[in-house]
């Protein structure tokens, strides 16, 4: 079975863990990029990418490999944005048909509002089995995430 990670990630917590599942997995990595950065201080980040989140909008994406679609599986990692998944990962939705192809998805978030952004995010991905919600390491309860984490990679 050949199995990938896609992500998107701002401030690296994202990533690190994509890199974390994807040692212990041997999945792909594949990480979603926007064209237009992200503004580089946290104020301007939470209002431009709040925006993003809040309308829906879908930022143009840096070109994602081809063969993406081949993969069997897909394990989604995301931060959550005004309690919903990274506008990249909306983009790439609408790009890509890899919806159906998401089995599991982890999401890392410093409010807490995982359970929206999980229930958004399965109308895109309908076939998501395996899901945890992380802290971010800034905010929240990020000693739980290696627990966590461990739960979630068994059931991978």
């Amino acid at each position: 079975m050949k199995r990938a990670i896609v992500y998107y990630s701002l401030s690296g917590n994202t990533e690190k863990t994509a890199k974390i599942i994807a040692e212990r997995t041997g999945a792909d990595l594949i990480r979603i990029d926007t064209v237009k950065p992200m503004p580089s201080g946290f104020k301007g980040q939470i209002m431009y990418g709040g925006m993003l989140a809040t309308f829906g909008m879908k930022p143009e994406i840096k070109k994602v490999p081809d063969n993406i679609t081949d993969y069997d599986d897909i394990i989604l990692g995301t931060p959550v944005w005004a309690s919903t998944f990274a506008p990249a990962l909306k983009t790439l939705f609408s790009q890509k048909d890899i919806g159906s192809k998401v089995s599991s998805v982890f999401t890392l978030s410093g409010s807490g509002n995982n359970a929206k952004c999980l229930a958004k995010l399965s109308k895109f991905c309908p076939n998501i089995k395996n899901s945890v919600s992380l802290s971010d390491e800034k905010n929240g309860k990020p000693q739980d995430n290696k627990g966590l984490l461990e739960g979630f990679m068994t059931k991978l």
